[in-house]
């Protein structure tokens, strides 16, 4: 089904997709919300908020988490798209590029980092209280930025422009490293994954910050491959972590894969034929991905 008639031909669409319950929910800046079967390749459930939403989605007990524009928390039935309940929290007073970020951590909590550089913890799956507050906005600047939440076990992992910085479940701060990552951090059990603004790919210990490993990717390409791969892509946007190899995705959608293990290499190359313009969802060994005349791609 056509969302995007004539009338939103000119307007660009931020599209977020998430796998929920055998289904890609998906929402979008013109205030869009629907439910795809991707086995099936049919529409479940469609609604229109006529507000942009400006957040990725979360799911928690059959209830869907998003924002709008405003830093609005909507809650969303996922059986049938109704709107269940709202809460509302400080708007900013300037857009900037980055978007609301959801998590829920291991105890249903729902974490909002919102485009004012507010952190909230709240407890939305049992009665409405906001159980802490943090404030990452400390130069009270009028745009902030950063990269998405991440949430691991008990461990939250905020990434700013100037610093990336861990904090428990409860708020309170175990370390920071004054360092600019590109992309959104790449987290395991005992490791995680940074690309800084210099291209340097950097391996830190989660438990305490400590940097175990550091190099240019320019470098790593030069060392693994004769052609000039490094002038070929022009910024690093996505980074994932499958079967112990890294794979770095460009803004002109190069597929670098780094191998991980017992020499940090590159291990294969690829460049599919389309721009990418949503969130990237993998679903057992598939990519899903929004690209040109917003239709969703399936790729090995």
């Amino acid at each position: 089904y056509n969302f995007y008639k004539k009338k939103f031909k000119n307007i660009k669409k931020n599209i977020n997709l998430n796998l929920i319950n055998d289904q890609i929910v998906v929402s979008d800046n013109l205030g869009y919300i629907y439910s795809l079967n991707y086995k099936k390749n049919k529409l479940n459930w469609a609604k229109n908020y006529l507000v942009p939403f400006r957040s990725n989605i979360k799911s928690l007990n059959n209830v869907l988490f998003l924002t709008d524009e405003k830093n609005k928390i909507i809650l969303i039935n996922s059986d049938n798209g109704v709107k269940i309940d709202e809460l509302y929290t400080k708007p900013a007073k300037a857009v900037s590029s980055f978007h609301n970020s959801l998590a829920i951590d291991k105890n249903n909590n729902l974490l909002l980092l919102s485009t004012t550089g507010s952190l909230y913890s709240l407890n939305l799956n049992q009665r409405k209280v906001i159980n802490w507050f943090r404030n990452f906005n400390e130069d009270n600047e009028l745009i902030f930025n950063a990269k998405p939440l991440i949430v691991h076990n008990d461990k939250i992992i905020i990434t700013t422009e100037k610093k990336l910085s861990m904090y428990s479940d409860n708020g309170f701060k175990q370390w920071e490293l004054l360092i600019n990552s590109i992309t959104k951090p790449v987290v395991t059990e005992k490791i995680i994954y940074i690309l800084t603004e210099k291209k340097d790919l950097v391996i830190a210990n989660i438990n305490d910050g400590k940097i175990l490993f550091s190099k240019n990717i320019n470098k790593i390409l030069k060392e693994t491959t004769d052609k000039n791969y490094h002038r070929k892509y022009k910024t690093i946007k996505n980074m994932y972590l499958s079967e112990n190899k890294l794979i770095l995705i460009s803004n002109n959608s190069y597929f670098f894969e780094i191998d991980l293990n017992k020499k940090v290499k590159i291990s294969s190359i690829r460049k599919i034929p389309l721009s990418i313009s949503s969130d990237l969802l993998f679903i057992d060994r598939d990519l899903y991905v929004v690209g040109k005349k917003n239709k969703l791609f399936k790729i090995n």
